[in-house]
């Protein structure tokens, strides 16, 4: 039986420096006070803090699968695949779901691209209130042994299914 560490994780506003659709006036009236200090020193450090953590998930070898929400854009989720990867001597690929929140606050699934091949089919559900907010978010992706894993990510939630 082959067995997939599966982790979620919120990343808890893992915000960009650059090109960052947060530094809108919306943000700076809603966020101000909490995106005052954000530059890259910060950043830096909260990816190294993250990396650290994640790096001790499945024995300290890492997840298999790691599915995250708020995560501003794909350079931030590049940035910590780049610090994963050197610090668990790995290749990690990933794949993002921009959702129209106006908070640039989307879900992420990331996986070792040494037992999953590139991810075949993906499915996304906007759900909408009163404003866009986080994705329904579906991957399928294969296992090295062939199979199709899909992959859920529900706004503070990771479900998987394999057939």
């Amino acid at each position: 039986m082959v067995k997939h560490h599966v982790y979620w994780w919120n990343l808890e506003s893992l915000f960009d420096i650059e090109n960052s659709p947060r530094r809108s006036e919306f943000l700076n009236d809603h966020l101000g006070v909490e995106l005052k200090e954000w530059d890259s020193v910060i950043l830096d450090k909260k990816i190294a803090n993250l990396t650290s953590i994640i790096s001790k998930f499945n024995d300290n070898n890492g997840p298999d699968i790691l599915g995250v929400c708020e995560v501003e854009n794909e350079h931030v989720i590049k940035l910590l695949i780049a610090a994963m990867n050197m610090s668990l001597n790995k290749n990690y690929g990933f794949v993002i779901s921009e959702g129209g929140d106006k908070r640039g606050i989307d879900t992420a699934l990331i996986y070792d691209n040494a037992k999953y091949g590139p991810e075949q089919d993906i499915f996304s559900l906007r759900v909408i209130k009163r404003n866009t907010t986080r994705d329904l978010f579906q991957v399928h992706i294969k296992t090295a042994t062939g199979n199709k894993l899909i992959v859920y990510l529900i706004t503070g939630l990771l479900a998987q299914e394999a057939n």
